[in-house]
């Protein structure tokens, strides 16, 4: 046991979840903007296929999230959220 107020063992440890999570959440936002991105060509290739443009809303809708992942726009809500709570 240690006898300070905050162990060392327990700074790095911490420090170590914190950061495993950051690289765990990264690796997974980029595999979201990869799958985004083959969606978004997808969708473009059939819009251009098929006269009518039936997947307008579809496409404008996937554009949008990729967008937002993009800029981090989740992260800032949840940020000036918990400012304010």
């Amino acid at each position: 046991m240690c006898g300070h107020s905050v162990c060392p063992l327990y700074l790095v440890v911490t420090y170590y979840v914190d950061d495993n999570l950051y690289t765990n959440r990264m690796k997974y936002k980029k595999q979201i903007k990869y799958t985004l991105e083959l969606i978004i060509c997808v969708l473009i290739g059939v819009e251009i296929a098929i006269p009518p443009n039936p997947y307008i809303h579809t496409l404008i809708i996937v554009m949008t999230l990729y967008v937002c992942l993009k800029h981090d726009i989740p992260q800032k809500i949840e940020n000036t959220l918990s400012k304010y709570i």
